[in-house]
C-alpha cells in the first residue's frame, strides 16, 4: 500500500461509473476534535488490511483524537504527531497508539503484516521523535521514520534515517521470508543508514531503499539518483519475493544501470529489484511528451507478478502504449505493468483543474486508486458531479484496465481521497475532509471547520438480497421517500397498495441481508404510514451506515434505502 499526502452539504452525492454492480457504503466514521485550539487538524492518510479482515488506519493529527478507545492528545497544540489504530471488518476499535514531539509528523505508507501487526513509515522533525516510551533523537530537518507494532498494538521499535536536510520515507513492505522490512525513500546530503558508509547524494534529493530486519537492525542499503531532485513514490513485494517500485525524476538519473533522461520537465519510473544493495534488475521510464510536460509516479501495488501504479501528469505523455493527454493541468493515471517492464495497460482521468494523486490497490482482480479532484473529473467517458473546492475521489478497474466504479463527495470545504485498501467486499476509502460530507448517501459530520478524518468502507452487490427472501415480483406496492434521510433519530415512510391486496409485512434490514427490525405497518392495509426509530428488534439503537425497508403486499416487494448517521 502506497500514497501521498494532498467538505459538504446533505444533498452533496457521488456519482457512479455504469457497472453491473452497486457500489453502496456499508458503514463510515469521522475522527476529529472539537476543541479550543487555533489548529485543530486530523487526517487519515493510510490504509491496509488482513486476512482476518482486521483494518489497519494510520495519520496526523493536532489536539485530540478518539479512535473508540483512550483518547489520544498530540504532544504540542500547533504541531501534528501521528497516530496508528486498528479495527476489526465492522469498523470496531481494537487498539491506537500516537507518537509525535515539538515538531511536525506525517505517514506516508502502511503494510499489514501477515500474522498480525503492522509497518508504518513517514517522516519526523521533532528534535526528540517520542513513541510508547521511546525515544529517538533526528538529524536534521526531517528524517525518514519506520515503526513496526505487533498484533496486539505494541511498539517494536523505530529507526529514523535523516541527516542535515529534508529526508522522507514514502513506501514500507514485510518480507516474512526474508525476515525483513523494506523501507523506500529520498534524501538528500549525506545520511548514516547504520550499515556500511554513509551515502551521499548526487545532488538534490537521491532514492534509498533499506533493508532493516524485523528486530529492527539495519542490514543492507541501496542509493541511487542524479544531479536534479528524483523522489520515491512506493514499494510493493510480489510473490517471488522482489520488490517492485514507483518514483519519479528531473532531468536525468541513475540507478545503476547507466543514465536515463527525461524528455521532459519530469520522468515517471517502474522497476524491480530482486535484492537490496544491487541496481534495479529492471526500470521502465514513462515520459511526458513536452518541454514543458510533466510525469510521476506516486504509489504502487502488485498481484503478486505484475505492478499496477498510479500517479499524475500534464500535458501529453507517454506510458508505454501511446500518448495520453490531459483533461486540464493534471489528471490521475494508472497502468499495469508484467514483470520485466512490460506495459499492459493504462488508464487516465482527471477535471480541468490539477487533481491530486492519492494510493493504489489490488485485490481480487480489482484496482482501486484514491485522490482528489478541484472540479468534475472524467473517467472512461463518465464524468461525475462536482460540489466546491476539493473533494475526494475513489476509482475502481478491472484488472484488464476496465472502469468499474467512480465516487466523488464534496461540499464546502476541502476534502482529500489519500488512500483505499480492496478488501473481499468492497474497498475502505481514508482522507480527510471539513464540515459535513456524503458518500453515496452516508452523511458524517465534521466536529470543526478544521480537517476532520474519515474512513468509509464500501461493499459491492449487484441486489441486496435479505435472509428468507422470496423471488421480488414487480411491485403493486408503493413507498414513499424516508424522511428524514439521512436520519439520526429516526424515519418515516408512506404507503399505497393498488388492487385488493393490501401490505402484510414491513421488515428493516442491513446492507448485509441480516434482519433488523419489524415493522407496524397500522390499521390500514391499503394506505398509511411507516416508522422507524432507528432501533433494532431488541430496542438498541443501530450502527451508523446503510439499511433498507422492504415492505410486502404478499404478492409483490419493494424497498427504500435509508441511511443512519451519528
Amino acid at each position: 500500500m502506497t500514497r501521498k499526502l494532498f467538505t459538504i452539504s446533505l444533498l452533496a452525492l457521488i456519482l457512479a461509473a455504469p457497472a453491473s454492480a452497486a457500489l453502496i457504503p456499508d458503514w463510515g466514521q469521522a475522527y476529529g476534535d472539537e476543541g479550543t485550539l487555533d489548529r485543530e487538524a486530523q487526517a487519515i492518510t493510510a490504509v491496509d488490511t488482513d486476512t482476518l479482515g482486521n483494518i489497519y488506519i494510520a495519520g496526523n493529527f493536532t489536539g485530540q483524537i478518539d479512535f473508540g478507545g483512550p483518547t489520544l492528545v498530540s504532544t504540542t497544540t500547533n504541531a501534528d504527531d501521528i497516530f496508528v489504530a486498528k479495527f476489526d471488518a465492522s469498523g470496531n476499535h481494537i487498539w491506537s497508539i500516537a507518537g509525535g514531539g515539538d515538531g511536525f509528523e506525517s505517514i506516508s505508507d502502511i503494510y499489514a503484516i501477515p500474522g498480525g501487526g503492522v509497518a508504518v513509515c513517514g517522516r519526523t522533525n521533532s528534535s526528540i521523535f517520542t513513541i510508547s516510551g521511546e525515544s529517538d533523537t533526528t538529524q536534521g530537518n526531517y528524517d525518514a521514520l519506520l515503526m513496526v507494532f505487533s498484533v496486539n498494538g505494541s511498539h517494536s521499535f523505530t529507526r529514523l534515517f535523516g541527516g542535515s536536510q529534508f529526508d522522507e520515507a514514502n513506501g514500507v513492505v514485510w518480507d516474512p521470508s526474508a525476515l525483513s522490512v523494506y523501507v523506500f525513500g529520498k534524501f538528500r546530503t549525506t545520511v548514516d543508514f547504520g550499515v556500511g558508509a554513509p551515502r551521499t547524494s548526487n545532488g538534490g534529493w537521491d532514492l534509498f531503499l533499506a533493508d532493516v530486519k524485523v528486530w529492527g537492525t539495519p542490514a543492507a542499503v541501496w542509493t541511487g539518483g542524479g544531479a536534479n531532485e528524483d523522489f520515491a513514490g512506493g514499494l510493493a513485494l510480489d510473490d517471488a519475493g522482489d520488490l517492485g517500485f514507483a518514483a519519479s525524476f528531473i532531468g536525468s538519473t541513475d540507478l545503476g544501470n547507466g543514465t536515463l533522461t527525461s524528455t521532459g520537465t519530469g520522468a515517471a519510473l517502474v522497476g524491480k529489484f530482486t535484492s537490496v544493495g544491487t541496481a534495479p534488475v529492471w526500470t521502465q521510464v514513462l515520459q511526458s511528451t513536452g518541454s514543458t510536460t510533466t510525469l510521476s509516479a506516486e504509489a504502487i501495488t502488485t498481484d503478486g507478478a505484475s505492478f499496477y501504479v498510479t500517479g499524475v501528469f500534464n500535458g501529453s505523455a507517454n506510458f508505454g502504449l501511446g500518448n495520453h493527454t490531459s483533461n486540464g493541468d493534471y489528471d490521475l493515471w494508472t497502468g499495469c505493468y508484467k514483470s520485466g517492464g512490460t506495459p499492459v495497460w493504462s488508464r487516465t482521468g482527471g477535471s480541468v483543474d490539477p487533481d491530486q494523486p492519492g494510493g493504489i490497490d489490488y485485490h481480487d482482480g480489482q484496482v482501486v486508486i484514491t485522490g482528489s479532484c478541484e472540479e468534475a473529473p472524467t473517467f472512461d467517458g463518465v464524468t461525475l458531479y462536482h460540489n466546491n473546492r476539493f473533494d475526494a475521489l475513489m476509482v475502481v478497474y478491472d484488472e484488464t484496465g476496465d472502469l468499474e466504479h467512480a465516487r466523488r463527495g464534496g461540499g464546502t470545504w476541502n476534502d482529500y481521497g489519500y488512500d483505499a485498501v480492496m478488501t473481499d467486499d468492497g474497498p475502505c476509502f481514508v482522507g480527510s475532509f471539513g464540515e459535513n460530507a456524503s458518500w453515496s448517501g452516508l452523511v458524517l459530520n465534521a466536529l470543526d471547520v478544521e480537517p476532520d478524518g474519515f474512513i468509509v468502507k464500501y461493499l459491492e452487490d449487484v441486489n441486496v438480497a435479505v435472509e428468507g427472501a422470496e423471488t421480488v415480483a414487480p411491485s403493486a406496492l408503493s413507498l414513499g421517500a424516508p424522511t428524514p434521510n439521512p436520519t439520526r433519530g429516526g424515519t418515516a415512510l408512506s404507503y399505497t397498495v393498488s388492487g385488493l391486496r393490501g401490505i402484510k409485512s414491513a421488515t428493516v434490514y442491513d446492507i448485509r441481508g441480516r434482519r433488523v427490525r419489524a415493522l407496524s405497518t397500522g390499521s390500514n392495509a391499503w394506505n398509511g404510514r411507516l416508522a422507524w426509530d432507528s432501533r433494532d428488534d431488541s430496542g438498541a439503537r443501530v450502527a451508523p451506515g446503510v439499511y433498507f425497508v422492504r415492505a410486502t403486499d404478499g404478492a409483490s416487494t419493494t424497498q427504500r434505502r435509508v441511511t443512519v448517521v451519528r
